[in-house]
């Protein structure tokens, strides 16, 4: 399958896995809901995506290239990197 489109996340939601307690104390709320919109945006790209798609990502949960793999993209490669 030729890639017609590279999609890259690189460092995703890394205020996702830190304690709401934490959050709270350290002051990173306007950081973690930056991080839950970027979430959302990336997602939603990806569900209107309909090309051969290469989907890379940089470090963070790998669980991201698994709901992308569940979304209308299924046949695309999800290739963590680092």
């Amino acid at each position: 399958m030729p890639i017609e489109h590279i999609i890259f996340l690189i460092h995703p939601c890394g205020y996702e896995e830190i304690a709401p307690e934490v959050v709270r104390e350290r002051n990173y709320e306007l950081f973690v809901a930056r991080e839950q919109e970027c979430k959302r945006r990336w997602l939603a790209g990806i569900e209107a995506e309909r090309r051969a798609v290469l989907l890379l990502q940089l470090y963070g949960s790998r669980r991201y290239g698994a709901l992308a793999k569940a979304g209308p993209i299924d046949s695309a490669m999800t290739t963590p990197i680092a």
